[in-house]
């Protein structure tokens, strides 16, 4: 989840607005960064702009400012409170500038999120059906009230089915409860939450079946290790690892064309490289 370091258990440290980018005023999608407070709320600054997420006291509103943090009831977005302490809640119902209206209308995609911006589903195994499946996913929607994730470099969507309470990974276009994959989630805010088990519908048996292997994991495709001075021992240790797995329920990372690997380990440490 986004980091929360400095305001303890409070609101977060950066949170995204998502489901507006391919419409008029899109751009106010983004990353938001915490910028202090502002008449007693907490208030965000969007990266690389003066737009701004805070509170407007005298309607009782969150207001998304391209102006930034003035006193002012203008604005390109708004959502009227429903006693939240911070604008990352799924409650709120975003109402965003139309020309066409000359008004502001209510926009049920439109929502700021506090959840990691990628995560990473390894484990599926390449002889297995819906192997596919495996790779990078972007923060891209909110479904059903929670966020849902499209993959980086294929068609797979998460997204989250509020009926059955279940996370669900299926093609973009799927509707209900059509996918290739689930996980019972009714208490995770997020696909990459832990403890989640991926079942997998298995053709040859006509059935679904839990896959262990399978972890979503809010962590990077790819980890850079640096510093270990070329000439000195174990200097090969050096290089880029690739995710690949899991272990005890953390990720695994592996250097290509080696036997290196990052995983957490227990015991002792002997040299494995």
């Amino acid at each position: 989840m986004a980091a929360q370091d400095a305001l303890g258990a409070g609101p977060p440290r950066s949170l995204r607005l998502v489901g507006r980018a391919a419409r008029e005023n899109g751009d106010i999608c983004g990353e938001y960064v915490y910028a202090g407070l502002h008449h007693g709320r907490v208030c965000y600054q969007k990266r690389g702009s003066a737009t701004a997420i805070r509170y407007w006291p005298p309607m009782c509103r969150w207001v998304i400012d391209r102006e930034g943090l003035r006193e002012s009831d203008t604005c390109v977005a708004f959502a009227d409170d429903v006693g939240c302490d911070h604008p990352a809640n799924m409650e709120l119902i975003w109402h965003v500038w139309e020309s066409a209206a000359f008004g502001h209308l209510p926009d049920a995609e439109v929502a700021a999120v506090d959840s990691p911006a990628t995560l990473s589903l390894v484990g599926r195994s390449s002889h297995r059906e819906n192997h596919s499946i495996n790779g990078e996913y972007e923060l891209a929607a909110v479904h059903h009230g929670r966020p849902a994730y499209r993959q980086r470099n294929g068609e797979a969507v998460m997204r989250y089915h509020r009926p059955e309470k279940r996370w669900l990974i299926g093609a973009a276009d799927a509707r209900g409860n059509v996918c290739s994959a689930f996980a019972e989630g009714a208490n995770a805010l997020f696909p990459g939450a832990p403890g989640l088990q991926w079942h997998f519908w298995e053709a040859q048996r006509g059935s679904w079946l839990p896959d262990a292997s399978v972890r979503t994991f809010d962590s990077p495709t790819l980890l850079h290790v640096i510093g270990r001075a070329w000439g000195a021992e174990n200097a090969r240790i050096n290089g880029t690892y690739r995710l690949v797995g899991a272990h005890e329920g953390r990720p695994v990372y592996a250097k290509p064309g080696t036997h290196s690997v990052i995983k957490i380990g227990r015991a002792s440490c002997r040299e494995r490289v």
